[in-house]
């Protein structure tokens, strides 16, 4: 076969399959460990209020924009962060973040972070997405996050053709080498349910929840102060699940924070080995629990909970007092 000359080479030319295959790394790679995919989409969703999706993502930010672990969050490099805050207050927000920078004995300087609040950004517009590429060609942030994706959009979020150039844009920024991490609220029906798919769960149209890399699903069904849970779902690897801890010093007679930390506790299936660590964890030494009171911090059903006992006696770390029918942490 002929070949044609060099000149004749089209502008569009995608490599050979051998040569991108010796490109790509043979193993994920994150910008924040387990959590953040580097170059990838992250999806943050949760029920309003009671999941705190913006002071995760402030952590995540800290992590990113300083190098340093910030609670779960361990950074593999440090990289320059745009945050872009749709909703909320200035002095509450003000106050969030000073509270994460003294918790984690920060400085304000050293925090390679820009934030861009109520700045009426639209991520169907043309112009916006022209400022964001030209912002991501510019400063190469490694991140940038979007809060809350709700207010970022003049369509009807529940059509997927008006959603279409929401995510259109957030590919192009994925695509010009930036991870995005982006903040959703639940719908009003689905997201009551905890029999419902994490990701159906999720307000507006379906290609939203489709373009994700990895998805952070915080759910509360309880109400205030209850444990935060947190799934988090890979595209190509298996799911994690974890119990949110948030630490909250307030100022001396104020309602101001003063300090914030967060902390996460891995959690597993009840027929992983794991499970039954996990479990004893969470209990008391010295004191005693009915097979009951079991099921209810562990979460787990009443078969469950006994098998998770008969192991914990097996390996010596709790004793039946016959006399209670109670279980004694040794």
């Amino acid at each position: 076969m002929s070949k044609k000359p060099a000149t004749d080479v089209p502008e569009w030319c995608p490599p050979l399959l051998a040569d991108w295959l010796e490109e790509v790394e043979d193993e994920p790679q994150w910008l924040i460990e387990n959590f953040l995919p580097e170059e990838g989409m992250t999806l943050v969703s949760g029920h309003q209020k009671l999941t705190r999706k913006s002071f995760t993502a402030f952590a995540a930010t800290l992590a990113v924009a300083t190098g340093k672990v910030i609670g779960p969050f361990k950074p593999t490099r440090a990289g320059h962060v745009l945050y872009i805050e749709e909703e909320g207050t200035k002095a509450p927000t003000k106050n969030r973040w000073e509270a994460f920078i003294r918790a984690y004995g920060l400085k304000k300087n050293k925090v390679d972070c820009r934030f861009a609040f109520r700045a009426g950004i639209g991520l169907d517009t043309e112009v916006w997405r022209k400022r964001l590429l030209e912002y991501v060609d510019y400063f190469e942030p490694a991140l940038i996050v979007f809060d809350n994706l709700s207010f970022m959009h003049s369509g009807d979020e529940n059509s997927n053709n008006d959603m279409r150039a929401v995510v259109s844009t957030l590919q192009l920024i994925r695509n010009a080498g930036t991870a995005t991490l982006f903040l959703a609220h639940l719908s009003k029906s689905a997201g009551s349910d905890p029999k419902e798919d994490i990701d159906k769960q999720v307000r507006g149209g379906s290609i939203v929840v489709n373009g994700y890399d990895v998805h952070w699903a915080l759910r509360n069904y309880v109400g205030e102060h209850a444990p935060i849970d947190l799934i988090v779902r890979y595209r190509d690897l298996g799911g994690r699940q974890f119990t949110v801890d948030w630490k909250m010093k307030h100022q001396k007679d104020s309602e101001l924070l003063d300090e914030v930390t967060l902390a996460m506790r891995e959690r597993y299936d009840e027929w992983d080995p794991r499970f039954s660590i996990e479990c004893l964890a969470q209990l008391e030494r010295g004191k005693a629990y009915g097979v009951e009171d079991l099921k209810r911090v562990w979460k787990s059903s009443r078969k469950a909970a006994q098998e998770v006992v008969d192991r914990l006696v097996a390996a010596k770390s709790i004793k039946h007092n016959k006399q209670t029918g109670r279980y004694e942490v040794l």
